[in-house]
């Protein structure tokens, strides 16, 4: 039974990571760049500040704490989180070197959300950032916003008041996959057709087709999975591919982005059909190598970074990488890189252990979007990166280590 301070202290870690997931989608819409964005700078301190808070509440939970009791409480959980303490340590390296705080923050954030129920987090997170996609829209439809217009083959694309069309598209895709998961075996017919209704009217606005195509596959086996019982079927599948998957993913984009060649008429065709994006990742390879701790580079994109210019300007210093197996390799380094592919490997195989099936189609989802867009670190597009905490906050005693 929870005492009232755990109580109240549980209510502080929601309201706080609702108020941070309401920040970070604000980042990839035009309200950046309103007022109100160094107002949101104060606000996100203040969320970095209660979650320190909450994990010193977690880490001691001790109704009468002394200072040599506090003491013994930090060094106890942290000999027995030595995985958690290499994070910290790794995280704050490229953070001084780089200047760049958000690893060091994500691995903060994974490691407060480990002691709550993540299906709550998820709902949180499907509700703030669902009220500010729908504000989004209401501004830039009475001009408050802008509206970004591209241009594809002659068809219009519309970020409604995302910082590009495929933000809005990608967000959207996450909102559904986390509903999915969300209700699992409840899902409705009704629910699914409003939502592809809705997944269709945006991708005629936005003309995003990887995150359509991938919420229509979704859609279908989210409700195979709770109509059918399909369970035995999909342990025997997981239980084989997800590794494989995996690595597919992640370590295969980034050999077919260093072995990229003109010469090679299958890689030229496979460039063509993910519009561009491995001939950009091999020129990164080429100009920015890799490095352990990562490299500060400025990205040069048509999202935000590029709003106010024509884009044959930006096509001369374009260089952004969209893998975000490629960008998190280039930008943090190779230990984080290989820490991060752990994790996400240690996800699959608890959620396997547990038969959380639709977990592992969900990740499935986003190791796949991560080979086109990078999502795999990033919180606002990806609330399941919070799950890194089944690794990152592992016990590392003997008798864990040994299972």
């Amino acid at each position: 039974m929870q005492s009232k301070l755990e109580t109240i202290v549980e209510k502080l870690f929601y309201i706080t990571i609702g108020v941070y997931f309401f920040l970070s989608i604000m980042t990839i819409t035009m309200l950046q760049y309103e007022t109100i964005s160094s107002k949101a700078k104060i606000i996100r301190y203040i969320c970095y500040f209660s979650i320190l808070l909450i994990i010193l509440f977690n880490v001691i939970k001790e109704e009468k704490i002394t200072i040599r009791s506090f003491f013994r409480k930090c060094l106890d959980y942290a000999t027995s989180h030595l995985i958690l303490l290499f994070m910290l340590f790794i995280t704050s390296i490229i953070m001084f070197r780089m200047g760049d705080r958000l690893p060091f923050i994500l691995v903060l954030l994974v490691w407060a959300s480990s002691f709550y129920d993540f299906k709550k987090i998820l709902v949180i997170y499907i509700g703030t950032t669902a009220t500010l996609m729908l504000i989004t829209f209401w501004l830039t439809h009475n001009d408050m916003l802008i509206n970004i217009i591209t241009e594809r083959a002659d068809n219009e694309r519309y970020s409604l008041g995302y910082i590009y069309p495929l933000e809005l598209m990608a967000h959207f895709l996450i909102l559904m996959i986390s509903y999915f998961y969300v209700l699992g075996k409840k899902l409705e017919y009704k629910e699914l057709i409003f939502i592809n209704i809705a997944n269709f009217l945006l991708y005629i606005i936005t003309d995003s087709r990887t995150s359509f195509y991938l919420g229509i596959a979704t859609s279908i086996i989210a409700i195979i999975y709770a109509k059918t019982n399909i369970d035995t079927i999909l342990k025997y599948i997981s239980s084989k591919i997800y590794y494989l998957f995996l690595i597919l993913c992640s370590i295969g984009s980034i050999i077919v982005g260093f072995l990229y060649t003109t010469e090679s008429a299958t890689l030229r065709k496979l460039n063509e059909l993910l519009s561009g994006r491995i001939v950009l990742m091999n020129n990164a390879f080429q100009n920015y190598g890799f490095t352990l701790f990562g490299q500060k580079i400025e990205w040069v994109g048509f999202g935000a970074t590029q709003w106010g210019q024509e884009h044959a300007d930006a096509w001369g210093n374009y260089n952004f990488v969209d893998s975000a197996y490629a960008k998190t390799l280039l930008d943090y380094g190779v230990i984080f890189w290989v820490l991060v592919i752990i994790g996400y490997a240690i996800v699959y195989k608890t959620a396997n252990q547990e038969k959380d099936y639709m977990l592992i189609i969900v990740i499935s989802v986003i190791l796949m979007l991560s080979i086109m867009e990078p999502r795999l670190v990033s919180i606002e597009m990806n609330p399941f990166v919070l799950l890194l905490g089944r690794f990152f906050v592992m016990e590392t005693s003997s008798s864990k280590l040994l299972r």
